[in-house]
């Protein structure tokens, strides 16, 4: 289990870094925050999936529409973003 948490933490702090990068303002004082309320909305998330992952409703619905929602929603987002660019 200890393998597994800290792969995920890794993983996470590396995709996430760069979004703590970008928002966190120049002056000092101001990264903290930021940097608390990702960690937050991390364990957040973690502890949601631990929740919502064994649940054989989760579980079935990821199994047949997987497959196509992932897609889905990583290309409606693309066009969302894209379209906001103007």
């Amino acid at each position: 289990m200890a393998g597994s948490v800290l792969g995920v933490a890794g993983v996470t702090v590396a995709n996430g870094a760069d979004n703590v990068a970008v928002y966190t303002p120049a002056g000092p004082g101001g990264g903290w925050v930021i940097v608390a309320v990702f960690a937050v909305g991390v364990a957040v998330r973690c502890l949601a999936a631990r929740w919502l992952g064994p649940h054989p409703a989760v579980v079935g619905a990821a199994s047949r529409w997987g497959r196509w929602l992932v897609p889905a929603v990583f290309v409606t987002l693309g066009v969302a973003i894209l379209a906001s660019l103007e």
